[in-house]
């Protein structure tokens, strides 16, 4: 289920969804939810890569 605090950003105003993606560590939960109200093709709607929790990452070579 989506969490509405996720989806009320993200129905407010696209740039302030796209700074709090950029910005923070969260992995948004949309499931489920009725995204057809609005143009969001400039949203960041990409997944981040998480695993029980984890984040993936490149150790410094």
């Amino acid at each position: 289920m989506a969490n509405s605090q996720h989806l009320k950003i993200l129905q407010e105003n696209v740039n302030d969804w796209n700074r709090w993606r950029k910005y923070s560590y969260i992995e948004p939960e949309l499931s489920n939810a009725d995204l057809s109200y609005g143009d969001l093709r400039d949203a960041n709607l990409s997944l981040n890569a998480v695993a029980t929790g984890k984040r993936f990452y490149q150790p410094n070579s």
